[in-house]
Formats: C-alpha cells, sequence, structure tokens
C-alpha cells in the first residue's frame, strides 16, 4: 500500500511539473487598457525574459485548462486531467443539455447619408514640419448619431502614414479585429470556430509571448486564412523607444511568427496600448507596415468584470457604422458568446465583413 502510495505521489508531481511548464502564467495585456486613456501598468520580466505589463490593480492568473492527451500519457508529454464522473439524470435524448440560448437581434434606424468624419484641415502637417515625438494615445469621438462614423484625433492626418481607424466610409463594410497578448480559458478557439462557420475573416494583433506561449492557435489562426498581424514582441510604448528599437521590435515579432508557424505574419500593426506619435507611424510605414487603430472598442479585457453576452452585443450593434474597424479582446467570454449573434446581426442590417488588405 505504502509504495502504491508513493507512485501515486510521483505521478501527481509529475503532472503538475508538466501542466506548469506547459502553460506558464500571462500577464501580457494585449491592445487598449483604455478607450482614449493611456494607463502604464508596472513591467515585469518572466523566465523567458520577455517584459511583460500586468493588468492593473488584479493579477490575472490562468484558469485550469483540461490539456488533452493519450490516455494513460504521463510524464513523456502534457498530463492528462481525468475528469470527475458526474452522473445527469436523462429521460430523453436531449435531457440534461443546455438550452441554447435565444438568437440577438437588432433593429437600428441608420443614416441615409454619411458625414465625412475627416476634419477639413489638420493642426500641423507631419510631410512638411517632419515626424514628431509628441506622445499620444488613440481615441475617437462617437457622433450623436452613433451609427454615424465617429471622428477621432485632429492633430494630423494619419492616413499620411498608412494608418487607419476607418475603412471606406461610403461602403457597408466593417471590419474584425483582435487583439491577443495573452490567452484565457482557450476562448481564442470558440472564437476561430465561429469565424470559420460564418465564414468571416477576422485580423489578430499577436505579441511574441503570444505565440510563445501559445504557438498552437498562433499556428490556427494563419491557417485558417485569418491575418496574423504585429502587436509587438514587449508591449512597450512605442514613443519611448528610437527608431532602431522600434524596428527591432516588429521584426522580432514577424521573424519568431514565421519561425514558430510555418507562415509570414501579415504587414499590419496595431501600437500597444494605442500609445503613439507621427514619428512611430512613419517608422512603421518605412518598415513596409499599415498601422490600424479602430472606430469602436470597449472595455471587455476585465475577465473578472464581463458584461454578458447581451450587453457585449448591444454595445457593438448600437454603434455600427459604415467603414467599422472593431477591436475586442480574445479574453472576453461575452465577445466570444456574442460573436455568432453580431455576426448574424450585422450582416441582417445589410453590412459584410471585409479584410484589413481593402484599407487605403
Amino acid at each position: 500500500m505504502r509504495k502504491l502510495l508513493c507512485f501515486a505521489a510521483f505521478l501527481f508531481l509529475s503532472a503538475s511539473c508538466e501542466i506548469s511548464q506547459a502553460y506558464p502564467p500571462s500577464y501580457v495585456i494585449a491592445g487598449t487598457p483604455g478607450i482614449g486613456e493611456s494607463h502604464a501598468p508596472p513591467e515585469r520580466t518572466n523566465p523567458a525574459g520577455d517584459v511583460m505589463i500586468e493588468p492593473t490593480a488584479v493579477q490575472i492568473e490562468p484558469t485550469a485548462v483540461q490539456i488533452e492527451a493519450l490516455p494513460g500519457q504521463i510524464g513523456g508529454g502534457a498530463a492528462a486531467i481525468e475528469p470527475t464522473p458526474v452522473e445527469i439524470e436523462s429521460s430523453g435524448s436531449n435531457a440534461g443539455a443546455e438550452p441554447t440560448p435565444a438568437a440577438l437581434t437588432y433593429d437600428g434606424s441608420f443614416p441615409n447619408e454619411i458625414v465625412d468624419p475627416y476634419p477639413k484641415r489638420f493642426q500641423t502637417d507631419p510631410a512638411a514640419d517632419g515626424p514628431s515625438d509628441d506622445r499620444m494615445g488613440w481615441y475617437y469621438n462617437r457622433s450623436a448619431d452613433r451609427h454615424q462614423p465617429p471622428s477621432a484625433q485632429g492633430v494630423f492626418d494619419i492616413r499620411e502614414f498608412d494608418a487607419f481607424y476607418l475603412g471606406d466610409v461610403n461602403k457597408k463594410t466593417v471590419y474584425l479585429t483582435f487583439d491577443n497578448g495573452y490567452e484565457y480559458a482557450r476562448l481564442t478557439e470558440n472564437i476561430l470556430d465561429t469565424l470559420r462557420d460564418k465564414e468571416v475573416p477576422a485580423a489578430f494583433f499577436l505579441t511574441k509571448s503570444y505565440i510563445r506561449y501559445t504557438p498552437d492557435l498562433a499556428r490556427r489562426i494563419a491557417a485558417d486564412g485569418h491575418i496574423a498581424a504585429n502587436h509587438s514582441a514587449s508591449h512597450r510604448d512605442f514613443p519611448d523607444l528610437t527608431d532602431e528599437e522600434i524596428c527591432r521590435e516588429l521584426r522580432e515579432t514577424a521573424e519568431y511568427f514565421e519561425e514558430i508557424t510555418g507562415y509570414k505574419m501579415d504587414m499590419f500593426f496595431r501600437p500597444p496600448s494605442g500609445v503613439y506619435s507621427s514619428r512611430v507611424l512613419k517608422t512603421a510605414q518605412e518598415q513596409g507596415y499599415k498601422t490600424v487603430f479602430w472606430s469602436f472598442a470597449y472595455v471587455d479585457w476585465e475577465t473578472d468584470n464581463q458584461p454578458g453576452r447581451e450587453a457585449a452585443f448591444n454595445r457593438l450593434m448600437e454603434n455600427l457604422h459604415n467603414g467599422m474597424i472593431i477591436l475586442l479582446h480574445a479574453v472576453s467570454s461575452s465577445n466570444a458568446e456574442a460573436l455568432p449573434d453580431i455576426i448574424d446581426a450585422v450582416r441582417a442590417q445589410g453590412f459584410e465583413f471585409g479584410a484589413l488588405h481593402d484599407l487605403g
């Protein structure tokens, strides 16, 4: 009996070791800590030496993840976690199954005439004055009619640097983008399944650490035909970097993605936390990148404070507009649950989903 207990303890420790190595804690926040705001959470490094950015106030730890393995596979690969048997009473073929949630719909009133949201004159002209190091955080201004494209910062025209926050405002096209800096409960799998089933293209902005810790998902994003875009290697504020450091951040992420997945990274870039300057945009442009901001986002990355499926659906649909570039975070359970209904409702309003390659 003592030998049996010792052997069981050895198996448990081996399994724990495998799990901790396969799924190290992830802290990098992808995308926007706030809409129009620039937060600066404390930096740290993980054992691999990557610079991480921790969520503010609360440290987010990955929840328990079921790791698939061959039956009886312990110690030599990923640890097999045996589920606890649960008896489900049933009186018919579908008894015990969770009910399918009712489909969400939207019946909005859309404008007949679209107002051009870009200013007639910008405050500065970087082409004439030279690029600036003035630090800015991306923001947009909702119109009183939320189905009109929102305006945005009016300091300079970001389109001069192949940067966009809208597509063609004369077309009923929207662009679906996700920021992926870390993974939570494998929600990206659900998102990719929905996109596959609904035949919708999307863009995923990936950090180097995301590629490192979830190479299977990074590989699937490209294999499924979606855009795998650059969200930097270390998620630092780019205005704080030299031109050489900016180039290295972009190059390292793209080269690592190709090394790990076998696919080339698409030439689209989203500045970490939406923090930028005209110099940052110019440097990215010189490296062949289009910079992609957004015309819709909301506080969706707080995994312990999710608004729910219906709230996520309503927020997006109430702001649906021509040329809309949607920023969602793939760690949001609300987004993952609402996505099928969002896609159906967007199409029901006569919109189509476009690919970022159509910008510019």
